[in-house]
């Protein structure tokens, strides 16, 4: 912009202008000239020695204001990022932390059901080889019971895993809202097989 007035003027914005206008004119009204101010410190009975240094040190003390009001906007807008960003990040944990509760119970599931079938497999080959004695039938029946066996070690780490899942704040939240139990139970302590 060039700073001279433009030529032509819609008529749509005949109304703003004016309004712009009279607003300029009010803030003018309400100014002094510093022939003004001298004068009313005359009538005052200030020396005019002192006007020019208090004009400065008002204008002064309007800008520290102004400085002091940018400051507290910029560590509210800094607190309010803050916030935010621990808000998200927070959020990303729960995600994350949610993730890790629902694999640990799908592990401890698929444990227990691992669990189950070697234990069904140990049933049918101890009813097949009842009747039958010897080298072959007690190596497949001990080959059952280390299947076994091996099957209750690894539900038993996979239920510990959950159980540290949701031993936190977080984890214990997450199952509770997933409806999944807030502890599984090992092997030793009777899981219903």
């Amino acid at each position: 912009m060039s700073g001279r007035p433009a030529r032509d003027v819609d008529y749509e914005d005949v109304d703003d202008v004016i309004g712009v206008a009279s607003e300029l004119q009010a803030v003018d009204a309400e100014r002094l000239s510093v022939e003004e101010l001298t004068e009313v410190a005359r009538d005052l009975d200030i020396p005019q020695q002192y006007v020019g240094p208090a004009v400065a040190e008002l204008r002064r003390r309007r800008a520290a204001a102004l400085a002091a009001a940018a400051a507290r906007s910029r560590r509210r807008l800094l607190w309010t990022w803050g916030a935010l960003g621990m808000v998200a990040l927070l959020g990303v944990f729960s995600v994350v932390d949610c993730g890790a509760v629902s694999d640990a119970h799908h592990a401890v599931l698929q444990q227990r059901a691992q669990v189950v079938n070697v234990m069904d497999r140990q049933r049918a080959t101890r009813a097949t080889f009842d009747v039958a004695s010897g080298e072959q039938a007690a190596a497949e029946l001990a080959g059952a019971e280390n299947r076994v066996r091996i099957a209750r070690r690894d539900y038993d780490a996979a239920a510990t895993a959950y159980n540290r899942r949701v031993d936190g704040f977080l984890g214990a939240l997450w199952a509770s809202l997933r409806g999944w139990p807030d502890r599984a139970p090992l092997s030793s302590e009777g899981g219903g097989w």
